[in-house]
């Protein structure tokens, strides 16, 4: 039983994969496959018809294999989890196998990619935590049926202020917010394609700040684990209620921008509610949460 860890992106998805892996059943792969969620060059591209077959595994050999990070420099590829006969393989085991099965292929390819650690690891489970997970949930599902998806949603001003410093999104506050908002309503309509009782979502607020040991005990019994001590250790020292920077949005904005700010996401939560979509209703209401630590 797989279990995808997804988010828009500066949500948590990292430190949640992190502390799934502190389980005694659980492997975290570690980083982030990607190439098995991203669209439109990923895999879950391929599935869409955005991209053939030939430009996937064109893809694969070059890019997904040595992936240069564009920010930090450092390389980030499949070579890292795999030697370079077996990813051969593994490829043109994938390239005859998709037309006929795609989602099959698809399965096969990830379960080659993660093999290594596994076998090593000796643990029964494995979590990833690519955020594009959430968005191709459907995808993943017909690869494995059996798997558990978690959506972890962070409040959306956190999120716009916390992506205005990456390299992958907008360096505006409004146009970050507008990015969340995009990113939260595809989700959402991906997630809600897979059977409620394998789909868990839980906010980074209620994770690190709010209702800490409630939020991390439900993880591991939504996913049929004990709560064990390695988790909660590594919960307490890793991930206490500074580390979820919970309104750092407000930080250096003048009174009058903050106000006006805050009032757009309130009016935009509002609108998601009433449009329906469901993994806002675990965000806490804005002004809930005090911001806490070094926001």
């Amino acid at each position: 039983m797989p279990v995808f860890v997804g988010g828009t992106g500066r949500s948590g998805t990292s430190a949640l994969g992190r502390l799934l892996g502190r389980h005694p059943e659980i492997l975290f792969v570690g980083g982030e496959i990607k190439h098995h969620a991203t669209s439109p060059v990923g895999l879950a591209g391929l599935l869409e018809g955005e991209i053939s077959l030939a430009e996937f595994v064109e893809f694969l050999r070059g890019r997904a294999w040595s992936d240069p990070h564009p920010a930090r420099g450092a390389d980030r590829g499949l070579y890292q989890y795999m030697e370079r006969g077996a990813f051969d393989r593994a490829v043109a085991a994938f390239a005859e196998r998709f037309p006929d099965d795609p989602h099959g292929a698809g399965r096969e390819l990830i379960l080659a990619i993660v093999h290594d650690r596994r076998s090593r690891s000796g643990k029964p489970r494995f979590a990833e935590a690519t955020p594009d997970n959430a968005f191709s949930a459907h995808h993943l599902w017909r690869m494995f049926g059996d798997l558990r998806a978690i959506h972890i949603v962070r409040d959306g001003r956190d999120t716009a202020a916390s992506v205005t410093g990456v390299h992958f999104g907008p360096d505006d506050l409004d146009a970050a917010l507008d990015w969340w908002e995009r990113r939260i309503r595809r989700a959402d309509a991906s997630l809600r394609r897979l059977p409620a009782d394998q789909v868990l979502t839980v906010s980074l607020e209620a994770l690190t700040t709010l209702d800490r040991d409630a939020t991390r005990s439900g993880i591991f019994a939504f996913l049929g684990v004990r709560d064990a001590g390695a988790p909660r250790n590594f919960h307490n020292r890793k991930m206490p209620p500074a580390r979820g920077h919970v309104g750092r949005w407000s930080r250096g904005l003048e009174p009058e921008a903050a106000d006006a700010f805050d009032e757009r996401y309130r009016a935009l939560l509002a609108r998601l509610r009433e449009d329906g979509v469901q993994c806002v209703d675990v965000l806490p209401d804005p002004g809930a949460v005090a911001p806490v630590g070094n926001v």
